[in-house]
């Protein structure tokens, strides 16, 4: 055979195998689309009455505001409590469709079949395989905390699927060098932290991994200032609305320090506790004098805030929360760095850490699910480490997520987006151990 026989022939197996990914992806679309509609159709039903008295219901007032032209309010008066990207998703569904909650949950078993689709594809650019990329979307079809956010007005569909698009987009970008790529990078990116704020801690991360995709050289700096500076042009938009309407330039929201809180203090032990949780166990004043002098001093704190919580503003609350989370660092160092050292024990354990009762049925499935994809997702990270550098990519999205659940508290809502951007890894590990099984690697003689 002629060596433009062998080019030749190269040239068509190429089209057949992309051929076949572009039907594993269509067909990956499909399947996951299906899984979704029939859990938001079967399991939560699509008329069934939204959870007002979780975060679902405050999302709802915020989307109705948007869609009824009165932006991010609250019973007339402007709010940052909330990032405004997953409101204003809301908002736009309900101003095409209605205010009716079957058009969200259809939307989100959309994005959901589109987040499967597109692991197909980020696997296949990682360079891990047309057998590890059908295995990443099928396990990505069938995951149980995908598949449940789909049916809570939770920001994590919206946001996760943003973000493998952001991220496929840069490991593109690294392979080919195109700016288009970069672009659509840095405009997902973006969104995502406009859906949830805690994103922007990604973007220093991701603008370093450019060197690793690209090497030391005057491309990769100018990559690196472009993804900033376009999530930054972006983000700004939110920010400069804060100063304007409210009057305080917020940079995340006016709940940050209060959700901070949440896990940064004397009950919280490595996951989280409200407020009012606390107020309602220490009624007695007996009891009151008995605590120890952290939590007495938090308890009196929490007090202060619920009496004048009808005449502060957001921005006032939300500083109320603040102190008390530094005072409580400053008087008691040891308790409050013990309770970082249980958030990372419990992020990097199987347990998902999701908390109160509404998952408890599904809890089990859902700690076999997250166990197996970390864990064969960290195998088959260091298994694939000479397959290119786009890994750090992924990787960079762990070390987001754990971070957070540092500084907050450890939850699943944390680590979702890393356990997704996992699967690839995951899939690959089970190609990888599957064929060391069938043939184990020849030892030398």
């Amino acid at each position: 055979m002629s060596r433009a026989d062998v080019v030749v022939t190269g040239q068509t197996a190429g089209a057949s195998t992309r051929a076949s990914l572009r039907r594993w992806i269509a067909a990956i679309f499909i399947v996951a689309l299906i899984v979704r509609l029939l859990y938001v159709v079967m399991v939560v039903r699509l008329d069934a009455p939204i959870l007002m008295e979780y975060d679902d219901g405050g999302y709802h007032v915020l989307a109705q505001s948007i869609a009824s032209g009165h932006g991010m309010g609250r019973f007339g008066v402007p709010t940052a409590a909330k990032s405004p990207g997953y409101p204003w998703f809301l908002g736009a569904c309900y101003a095409l469709f209605g205010p009716h909650p079957a058009v969200p949950r259809v939307a989100q078993a959309i994005l959901g079949a589109l987040t499967a689709a597109l692991l197909v594809a980020l696997t296949w650019e990682l360079g891990l395989g047309l057998a590890s990329a059908v295995i990443a979307g099928l396990i990505a079809s069938f995951y149980p905390s995908a598949i449940y956010f789909v049916g809570r007005y939770f920001p994590m569909v919206l946001h996760t699927c943003l973000l493998i698009v952001a991220v496929r987009a840069l490991v593109r970008w690294g392979k080919r060098g195109t700016t288009g790529d970069l672009m659509v990078s840095g405009v997902t990116l973006g969104a995502a932290a406009l859906v949830r704020s805690d994103t922007l801690m990604l973007v220093p991360l991701l603008a370093g991994t450019t060197f690793l995709l690209r090497g030391w050289q005057r491309q990769a700096l100018v990559a690196a200032v472009a993804l900033v500076g376009c999530v930054a042009v972006l983000y700004s938009s939110w920010v400069i609305r804060n100063l304007l309407v409210i009057g305080t330039p917020v940079l995340t929201t006016t709940q940050a320090s209060g959700t901070t809180w949440e896990g940064n203090n004397p009950w919280a032990q490595g996951g989280d506790i409200l407020q009012a949780d606390v107020l309602a166990r220490y009624t007695d004043p007996k009891v009151i004098a008995a605590l120890p002098p952290d939590k007495r001093e938090q308890l009196e704190g929490l007090q202060e805030i619920r009496a004048a919580s009808q005449q502060w503003t957001e921005v006032q609350l939300d500083s109320s929360y603040k102190a008390l989370t530094t005072r409580w660092r400053a008087q008691h160092p040891a308790a409050y760095w013990l309770n970082h050292l249980r958030k990372i024990a419990v992020f990097a354990s199987p347990w998902p850490g999701q908390g109160g009762q509404v998952l408890w049925r599904y809890r089990y499935v859902i700690l076999v699910s997250s166990g197996l994809v970390m864990s064969l997702g960290t195998v088959g990270f260091i298994a694939a480490r000479e397959r290119g550098p786009g890994r750090w990519v992924v990787l960079s999205v762990a070390i987001q997520a754990l971070a957070t659940a540092i500084i907050a508290f450890a939850h699943a809502r944390y680590r979702f987006a890393a356990e997704m951007a996992f699967i690839p890894y995951a899939a690959f590990a089970a190609t990888w151990l599957w064929s060391r099984m069938v043939r184990p690697p020849s030892r030398p003689v």
